[in-house]
């Protein structure tokens, strides 16, 4: 914390910024709102250039002036309640209230979205407008079904998209002065926002908009920016909206979601326990040299087995880029989705650079003359011309001298693009698990080196990437 805050430290001796307080009141008022809060309780009058009085759920804060258009916005409904169920959910929204939606994986958050969504019902003879927005376009993706609905006009995007922030990140299309055309703004994987962008997105809402934040608040936070935890318990604590947070798990057994649960609380020490060794596989590999062995047999059995021979063939057969079919390119997503390596790091000998890098080079020996086709690519760089984003996951497709990169589109299609045209493209057999954020796949194999820093949050992150099966792959050093 200390080498977060002293860039600041100078800030507590501006005596414009601050009320009536020394400067050690100062100082620690600086760690608190670098920590992500948003007001912070102050009984006395004081107000300065910088920080206003609020008085919420009874108590008097100071507020920084950024905060206060959204928590002005979002108080000009009425004060929130509690729930546990999807119905809870569903009533509150069909009010017209603004909800906090938060649960585990397989409660029924993307449902209970979808539900409402299709309920709409016209506004003065209008159908609704309504944004379904996410910090990636995977996780944004999952709603791109909705759009077919016949009683309200939606769109699903990327935040950073649905706010028109230019490419530079210095200018927004929409802020206060010139706000969003939506009715309905819903807001999924917010524990992926950082403060600054859930602000400017508040704050962009028009008046009368109704707000729908989702999320699972134990996953990993923004990579950079000020996390949104202490923004989002506040509201809650606060009651300054309603908040539904689901239990009921609907995707899979009580005791997946049991042991869920002790590893979002526990972190790697709930391994040892019984209920939680039932669920998830661990498997310890003594040294580096180990895991090379290992990573060349995943990639033996994985990338030179009958299936993945078979869509190399099939894909070295088709000789113009129509030809390629929905299912065939299907096949190689589903292909792709079945067993993903996560890693704690993207640097270093255990980091997802290096496992993918060696995977790739045993990847090749298994090729005979097909080329590096199926060889899963990340894109790491905003695109705009593309439409291509930094997160996106394709495949390679190597033909005839030609290389291609193939990825899926939102609706679940598939865009064809040349590799040579991409500035930020990576082998990725092996990713971070913060990259994996907003994907599901089949089964999930984490990289772990004993005593590194594993905090609960990610490794919860990452096993609930797995719709079956989460490995621990950990490297007893």
């Amino acid at each position: 914390m200390a080498d977060t805050v002293n860039p600041w430290l100078p800030l507590a001796e501006d005596d414009t910024i601050w009320p009536a307080a020394n400067k050690a009141q100062r100082e620690e008022w600086l760690r608190v709102f670098a920590a992500g809060a948003v007001a912070i309780p102050h009984t006395a009058e004081a107000e300065s250039a910088a920080l206003r009085q609020r008085t919420l759920a009874g108590r008097n804060y100071l507020v920084p002036h950024r905060h206060l258009p959204w928590l002005d916005f979002l108080l000009r409904k009425e004060p929130g309640s509690r729930g546990a169920t999807q119905d809870e959910a569903l009533e509150i929204l069909r009010q017209g209230q603004h909800l906090l939606l938060t649960g585990g994986p397989g409660t029924g958050k993307s449902h209970t979205i979808s539900a409402f969504v299709r309920d709409l019902k016209p506004i003065n003879a209008r159908p609704p407008r309504v944004a379904i927005a996410a910090p990636t376009g995977k996780a944004a993706a999952r709603f791109k079904h909705l759009e077919s609905s016949t009683h309200a006009l939606v769109e699903s995007s990327t935040l950073h998209r649905l706010l028109g922030i230019s490419r530079d990140e210095r200018r927004l299309t929409y802020n206060a002065l010139h706000p969003l055309p939506c009715d309905i703004l819903i807001i999924d994987e917010i524990s992926m926002l950082d403060l600054f962008l859930f602000s400017a997105t508040l704050r962009a809402l028009p008046p009368g908009a109704q707000l729908l934040l989702a999320g699972d608040l134990e996953q990993l936070p923004a990579v950079d920016g000020l996390p949104i935890d202490e923004a989002i318990r506040f509201i809650s604590e606060r009651q300054i909206m309603s908040h539904v947070h689901l239990t009921q798990v609907q995707r899979f057994s009580a005791e997946k979601a049991h042991a869920y649960r002790l590893l979002a609380a526990k972190g790697f020490a709930a391994l040892e326990e019984p209920a939680v060794a039932g669920v998830i596989d661990r498997v310890r590999i003594s040294n580096a040299n180990a895991l090379q062995v290992y990573t060349d047999a995943y990639a033996e059995e994985y990338l030179n087995g009958k299936d993945a021979r078979m869509l190399r063939e099939a894909f070295a057969r088709i000789q113009e880029t129509s030809d390629l079919t929905a299912a065939l390119a299907e096949q190689a997503f589903g292909f792709l989705r079945a067993r993903v390596l996560l890693c704690e790091r993207r640097e270093g000998v255990f980091g997802a650079l290096a496992i993918s890098r060696r995977i790739a080079t045993a990847a090749l020996r298994f090729s005979q003359g097909i080329g590096r086709t199926l060889e899963p690519v990340m894109n790491t760089f905003n695109d705009y011309d593309l439409q291509i984003y930094n997160g996106d996951v394709g495949f390679l497709w190597e033909t005839q001298g030609r290389r291609r990169v193939v990825f899926q589109t939102p609706e679940g299609g598939f865009r064809i693009v040349e590799a040579d045209r991409l500035r930020g493209a990576e082998t990725a057999y092996a990713m971070t698990i913060h990259k994996s954020q907003g994907s599901e796949y089949e089964d999930v194999f984490i990289i772990n080196e004993s005593g590194a820093a594993a905090d609960a949050r990610l490794l919860y992150t990452a096993v609930t990437r797995a719709r079956n099966k989460a490995t621990i792959l950990e490297v007893v050093k």
